[in-house]
């Protein structure tokens, strides 16, 4: 039997009887259900159902609820948005939005009724930062309605994003100092994160490009160091549908952070070490190995490294410090020893020197300082203070 959106048939193999159910995506092809049955007519039943259950949860069906405009969205969005990214936000709308929006029909979702719910969650104890993230899944799954016919408008469009708190705190904490940091580099160079540690300090190296190193991106004979890849723990898809958190290999954050950097005498001699323990442990590195690795041997995992990271900085007494601040030490450390602000651009991985700038001018005083005396010196020419001249501003008695 073969009608529209069933088909039933007997497999010559096991002589089982085969249904299959399927209805039309937006982005394209078909949603398929297959299941077995015992005779023609449990299979013929059983496709008439399966039929109807597609047809009830089908994103082709004209939406009529928020949470059958999220399974629409999910759909269209799977075709040219990266999986991790739609993962990440169906985590976010079922932890935060769905609970409140999910059965509302969406005709009568209002921008107050978002403005109230992103207000409940700031209040709540939610960063700013974090709601305004909320506020643009919203964003999105509602243009999505609006661009297939299905709202009038976007009700979020009205909603402004959210200022912090003044109690508000950014995670963004205090670099560790020149002193710090060469006292870090000894800390963990007798530790599993001692390649870790030397990559991010010594290169502001980001936490996924440091894990997803392999010893191919090593080149020891020509003394280079090669960026091209990312590893990290990400919200993904499992076979049926739901979002799990795995460890993914996956594309560098932007194009520019693919680089090539000069290896030092400080990385070089961790890697040495790296090495040394592989060879002792009789594991010798293959070229496709990872270079960080676990206490097992094996290539570590976010929360693995994270516990590491903890236990050795309180058990040496090292002020601990969020590892993406390992970054924020190379790069300040790096334009307080003259390194040019052009020049750290790159090193970072940053895609524009805008981003630089903007990161670090005001955390580096010797920037402007500098900038004041050297236009100072340019326009004064031969001019000199005269003698007992205060330099210091106050009043000369």
């Amino acid at each position: 039997m073969k009608a529209n959106g069933r088909s039933v048939w007997k497999c010559p193999r096991s002589g089982k009887w085969i249904c299959e159910a399927r209805v039309p995506k937006l982005a394209g092809g078909y949603r398929k259900v297959q299941r077995s049955a015992a005779t023609r007519q449990k299979a013929e039943e059983l496709a008439d159902k399966l039929y109807q259950e597609l047809r009830q949860g089908s994103a082709s069906e004209s939406p009529k609820l928020f949470r059958d405009l999220v399974t629409n969205y999910i759909e269209i969005k799977t075709t040219h948005v990266l999986p991790t990214t739609i993962a990440g936000n169906k985590y976010l709308l079922d932890k935060y939005l769905l609970p409140s929006l999910g059965g509302r029909v969406l005709s009568k979702i209002s921008p107050t009724d978002v403005f109230g719910l992103l207000s409940r969650h700031h209040e709540a104890g939610l960063r700013a930062s974090s709601v305004n993230k909320l506020r643009g899944v919203l964003h999105s799954i509602f243009a999505v309605g609006v661009d297939h016919g299905y709202l009038s408008m976007n009700p979020v469009r009205a909603v402004r994003p959210f200022r912090p708190k003044p109690q508000e705190t950014t995670q963004v904490g205090e670099p560790w100092t020149l002193e710090e940091a060469r006292n870090a580099l000894v800390v963990f160079s007798d530790s599993p994160l001692d390649c870790f540690v030397h990559l991010t300090v010594g290169y502001g190296l980001r936490k996924g490009e440091t894990m997803g190193l392999r010893w191919s991106d090593i080149d020891f004979e020509q003394g280079y160091i090669e960026i091209r890849n990312n590893r990290g723990s990400k919200r993904v898809f499992d076979s049926e549908g739901r979002v799990v958190t795995r460890m993914i290999e996956g594309e560098l954050k932007t194009k520019a952070s693919r680089r090539r950097l000069q290896l030092t005498n400080l990385v070089m001699l961790s890697l040495m070490r790296e090495r040394e323990r592989l060879h002792l442990a009789g594991k010798a590195p293959d070229s496709g190995d990872f270079i960080v690795l676990s206490v097992t041997g094996q290539p570590i995992a976010e929360s693995s490294l994270y516990r590491l990271y903890n236990r050795i900085c309180e058990a040496r007494g090292l002020r601990r410090i969020r590892i993406h601040d390992h970054r924020h030490t190379a790069a300040v450390i790096a334009l307080e020893s003259d390194v040019e602000p052009i020049e750290a651009s790159y090193g970072l991985g940053h895609s524009s020197f805008e981003i630089t700038k903007r990161i670090y001018a005001s955390r580096v005083p010797k920037l402007s300082v500098s900038f004041a005396s050297k236009l100072g010196d340019a326009l004064s020419g031969d001019v000199t203070l005269p003698p007992g001249a205060n330099v210091g501003g106050g009043v000369n008695v």
